[in-house]
This record gives C-alpha cells, sequence and structure tokens, in this order.
C-alpha cells in the first residue's frame, strides 16, 4: 500500500469516528503536490468541522505516525483563546485506535 492509498484510508476511519463522536460536518483540505496543510497561525491543519449546536469552530491535524509534541499543543492553546476556535490533533496509527489530543 502506498503513502496516498494509507492516507485516505486512515482519513476516512478518522472522519468515520468523529462523526460517531457528534460533529455534523468535516470537510478535508486538498493535498497538493507543494500544499499539504491549511496554515493558520504558522500551525498546519488538515480539516475543519463543527458539532452540531454549536457555533465552535474545530480545526484538526491528522496524523498516522507520531503524537502531539507539547509545544505543538501549547500552541493549539493559544489558537483556542485568541480566535475562539478549538485546535485538535488526531492521531491513527495502524491497527491502534484513534487517539485525539485536545478537547472535543
Amino acid at each position: 500500500m502506498n503513502n496516498r492509498q494509507k492516507m485516505y484510508r486512515t482519513n476516512t476511519q478518522i472522519k468515520k469516528y468523529l462523526l460517531e463522536k457528534g460533529f455534523h460536518s468535516i470537510y478535508l483540505f486538498p493535498h497538493l503536490r507543494h500544499l499539504k496543510d491549511y496554515i493558520f497561525e504558522k500551525q498546519g491543519f488538515d480539516a475543519i468541522g463543527w458539532k452540531s449546536n454549536s457555533k465552535t469552530l474545530y480545526l484538526f491535524q491528522f496524523k498516522t505516525n507520531k503524537k502531539a509534541s507539547k509545544k505543538t499543543l501549547a500552541e493549539y492553546k493559544k489558537i483556542n483563546k485568541k480566535y475562539y476556535v478549538k485546535c485538535l490533533w488526531v492521531n491513527k496509527p495502524d491497527r491502534k485506535p484513534v487517539e485525539v489530543y485536545g478537547s472535543l
């Protein structure tokens, strides 16, 4: 399985997990050749979404190979406070359950 196939499979599994957790819509940003993330406040994000009956906007970073660093999570907290959005790091290693860093 090549990297692109793995990315699609992982994104599908994460999207299904988030929809089960109460998210209404999740839009994945396209992965282009030279731009893989949407950059917001010097942080890269793969998707945007929101929950039903909530006015909070969520920004997601999907990963398959590493956990969130403390530095990245600190940057996410700054963005959360400054813009009233929620930034989440979602990790989905092979054959393991989905891990979410940040509050749903």
